[in-house]
């Protein structure tokens, strides 16, 4: 206890330290003071984010001496190599943004030996990924990935091979607080393509606005139906395009409105593109992403919610704007041309132990160096 105590008084929160050394004191403190030091650590992170003295970046730049630079498509040092590799899988017309993508809290430039070595393997596989390019707060890399099932496949690898060097997203970063944890390293989202907020739903689950392309248009059948069927009071509901927005409604105390929104986006994707958002068992996904926080199967309470939610997706089935619903978008359009992860050259620890003593030790080079 008094090591931890020491530690903690002796901890430069304005070089962000801590985080790193943490870990080794889990199990052998006390539970209560244990979840009180992380809390401070928390804290403390959040007044250094809060006064404007950074962001993720800036931490990385503290640990290791990389600023952030960009990588990717549009960015003029990238080789028409690697340009053909990132686009590879949309050659028929796939668009990378329609789908599955997971974020990496690895050193946001591609010089740093990490995630230049992961930046490369993904160029293998032809997986569309960028690096910084305003993805901040630990998104280092960004990963386009698109099926559940290629962005579950894909992450297992990841935490497989470069998993010990990469960093777990703190608790205050996007990832840690809006997306899933595929792996404990790797963190996704759902993007619904146009007309999808970005995400502001349950663990990456983003959301389809209240409005289709123009706030006139409303899905009002599906506020009327969640009034009448008593799953919230009034017109103050988050169905309700004009209350809508996700930074209101925290300030409302609407989460549960939120919740259940984001439950009937999550049956709209579900009906509109099946295994490609969700895979074959629906009811494995729901208890990952919503866990307890919806109501029992076979519980009239669920009844209601599914009732709201069939009445939400006939919605967008029929609501037509400029010749296309918003159904017909995810149905027909969304997938267009994807092409499947091609996994079949990757092997399971096959990263030699000599070649994954080259990587960490190059990592821990930049790393311990700039402490």
């Amino acid at each position: 206890m008094s090591e931890l105590s020491n530690l903690l008084k002796n901890t430069d929160f304005e070089n962000i330290s801590l985080e790193d050394s943490l870990q080794r004191f889990e199990g052998t403190a006390e539970k209560i003071f244990l979840e009180n030091l992380k809390q401070k650590i928390t804290d403390k992170y959040r007044d250094f984010l809060s006064k404007g003295k950074g962001d993720r970046s800036q931490v990385h730049k503290i640990r290791t001496g990389y600023d952030e630079e960009d990588w990717g498509n549009g960015h003029a040092d990238i080789s028409q190599e690697d340009l053909q590799k990132l686009n590879k899988r949309s050659e028929n017309g796939w668009d990378a943004n329609n789908g599955w993508k997971f974020h990496l809290d690895v050193v946001p430039n591609r010089n740093h030996p990490v995630t230049k070595a992961v930046s490369e393997f993904l160029l293998n596989l032809n997986v569309c990924h960028k690096i910084a390019d305003g993805g901040r707060n630990g998104k280092g890399m960004t990963v386009y990935v698109g099926s559940y099932d290629d962005v579950n496949k894909l992450a297992e690898v990841i935490q497989e091979r470069f998993g010990k060097d990469i960093y777990e997203p703190p608790v205050y970063t996007n990832q840690k607080e809006q997306e899933y944890a595929f792996q404990p390293t790797v963190y996704g989202r759902f993007v619904p393509g146009k007309n999808g907020d970005y995400p502001r739903g349950l663990k990456g689950i983003g959301l389809v606005y209240a409005h289709y392309y123009d706030v006139s248009i409303t899905f009002p059948k599906s506020l009327e139906k969640a009034i009448e069927l008593g799953l919230v009071d009034n017109e103050d509901s988050i169905f309700h395009d004009e209350n809508f927005w996700y930074r209101n409604k925290r300030k409302q105390g609407k989460e549960e409105d939120l919740l259940l929104r984001n439950y009937c986006c999550h049956k709209l994707y579900a009906a509109a593109l099946g295994d490609y958002y969700c895979g074959r068992n629906i009811k494995a996904f729901e208890k990952n992403f919503f866990g307890d926080q919806i109501p029992d199967q076979g519980t009239g309470e669920r009844e209601k919610w599914d009732e709201l939610a069939s009445t939400f997706v006939e919605e967008a089935k029929n609501m037509n704007f400029s010749g296309e619903t918003f159904f017909d978008f995810l149905n027909k359009d969304f997938t267009k041309g994807y092409q499947p992860l091609d996994l079949s050259q990757v092997k399971m620890n096959t990263h030699s132990k000599n070649d994954a003593e080259i990587l960490r030790r190059g990592y821990m080079q930049t790393h311990s160096s700039n402490r």
